[in-house]
């Protein structure tokens, strides 16, 4: 049984969905979907959030086949992914993306301290040109 993690509908009719070793796209409101999974340039193999600013442009967050966080970004609808975003830091989860515009974008991110459940953080990472660069807070 497969469970969906993130959902993200640019219009009634263009959606994407993911979750564990799974992403869809759907461009009937979900009559029809088209599996992005295999596509050689999508590296996230656990996507668990997504914002679209249009029917080409969006970006996916989550788990890079590796385990580690990667952002992802598509120009072309999901054809093709770039990656504006990966580190290789152990017991983080990029858990959320969001933008107010064009250029300025929130992301969170979780970091979990196993040794000392009480030092764990959550952090505001910030971009204002479009995830070209980011600022962190925490």
């Amino acid at each position: 049984l497969w469970i969906p993690e993130s959902a993200y509908f640019v219009d009634d009719s263009l959606g994407y969905i993911g979750g564990m070793l799974e992403f869809f796209k759907t461009e009937d409101a979900g009559n029809t979907w088209i599996d992005l999974s295999d596509i050689s340039s999508f590296w996230i193999k656990d996507p668990r959030d997504m914002f679209f600013f249009n029917a080409d442009t969006g970006f996916v967050v989550g788990d890079y086949i590796d385990d580690n966080d990667l952002i992802a970004k598509t120009t072309d609808g999901g054809n093709t992914w770039a990656t504006t975003f990966y580190t290789d830091l152990s017991m983080s989860d990029i858990t959320s993306i969001y933008f107010v515009n064009a250029n300025t974008g929130f992301v969170l991110r979780d970091y979990l301290d196993l040794f000392s459940p009480l030092l764990s953080e959550t952090y505001v990472l910030k971009t204002i040109n479009a995830h070209k660069s980011r600022q962190v807070s925490s």
